[in-house]
């Protein structure tokens, strides 16, 4: 059975994600960040923190399965859904 790597039949479910997320959250202030699981992270929780919180976002896309958060400065946030796909967002959007 012949694979082809380049494949990614969840890119439909995953630009509808990013549509989604953007709907909601797009124009919305970030009062507060919690890490739950901080492995994967380049940055401290402190510095994410501090970096996004009293923050306007701006703008959620799709760039392959990733998804940046661009801010109103400018400053983004890459996201991964990595297998499991879990966000979790607590509180009113």
């Amino acid at each position: 059975m012949e694979h082809n790597i380049t494949s990614m039949p969840e890119i439909p479910d995953i630009e509808v994600f990013a549509y989604n997320l953007k709907q909601k959250l797009a124009g919305k202030k970030l009062v507060k960040v919690e890490v739950v699981n901080g492995k994967k992270l380049k940055d401290t929780p402190e510095e994410i923190s501090s970096a996004l919180e009293g923050k306007t976002l701006k703008d959620i896309y799709r760039s392959g399965k990733e998804f940046p958060f661009v801010f109103s400065d400018e400053t983004v946030l890459g996201m991964h859904l990595m297998l499991t796909g879990d966000i979790m967002a607590l509180s009113r959007l």
